[in-house]
């Protein structure tokens, strides 16, 4: 069995620390972009929202899964939104899940 000198061991514990914190960033911004595109996949604009938004709105309407009126434009613009967040919630997981194998490899 190795012991570890006093110097091994205080630069390992930053790094330990470095590593929970890398992994806390990930797992946070991976259940962010979960929920993100969640909200994407529900998100629906009614023909009557869209028409508040755009005063006179327009546009293609069909009758959603709820049998309510939805604006098809713009309900695509919101889902687009919501996309757009969790795929930058999603590169930030993955960017950390980067960083923690780096921190492994060199310390």
């Amino acid at each position: 069995m190795q012991v570890e000198s006093p110097q091994q061991i205080s630069i390992r514990t930053p790094m330990l620390n470095c590593q929970l914190l890398v992994n806390v960033v990930s797992l946070v911004a991976g259940a962010a972009a979960a929920y993100l595109w969640w909200r994407s996949a529900i998100a629906q604009v009614t023909h009557a929202e869209a028409q508040r938004r755009n005063a006179g709105g327009g546009g293609l309407t069909v009758i959603g899964r709820d049998g309510v009126a939805v604006n098809i434009l713009e309900t695509m613009n919101v889902q687009s939104k919501w996309n757009r967040y969790a795929a930058i919630s999603a590169c930030i997981a993955a960017l950390a899940q980067v960083v923690d194998s780096m921190l492994k490899i060199f310390f």
